[in-house]
C-alpha cells in the first residue's frame, strides 16, 4: 500500500519507481493468497491433480500475477527505445519528448 501511495500522493523525483515497485508488490500478494488456495485445495484426502482444473487455472493466474510487473516495465522500455529515447534507470522513465 505505501508503493501505491508514494506513487500517486506526495510529488517526488521518482515516481515511475514507485509505481513499478507497487504493481509488483500487488502481484507477488496476490501471487501468494492464491498459493495458499492451491495449497489448501491439494491437501484433501481425495485431491486429484489430473483432474483439477481449478488447480491449473490457480497456478497459471500465479505465474501471470508474479510476471506483470516485470512484462510491464520491458514493455515499457522497449517502446521508449524503439522511439529514440534513452531510458533514465534511476528514475525509470524516458529522457526524450520522442520517447514519451
Amino acid at each position: 500500500m505505501y508503493s501505491a501511495w508514494m506513487s500517486y500522493s506526495p510529488p517526488n523525483d521518482i515516481q515511475n519507481v514507485w509505481v513499478h515497485e507497487a504493481w509488483r508488490r500487488f502481484g507477488y500478494g496476490l501471487g501468494s493468497i492464491l498459493a495458499g488456495v492451491v495449497v489448501f485445495l491439494t491437501t484433501k484426502k481425495d485431491f486429484q491433480i489430473r483432474k483439477s482444473r481449478i488447480v491449473t487455472v490457480l497456478v497459471s493466474l500465479i505465474v501471470l500475477l508474479i510476471l506483470f510487473p516485470y512484462a510491464r516495465r520491458e514493455i515499457i522500455v522497449n517502446s521508449c527505445l524503439d522511439s529514440g529515447g534513452s531510458w533514465d534507470q534511476q528514475h525509470d522513465e524516458c529522457n526524450n519528448e520522442a520517447g514519451g
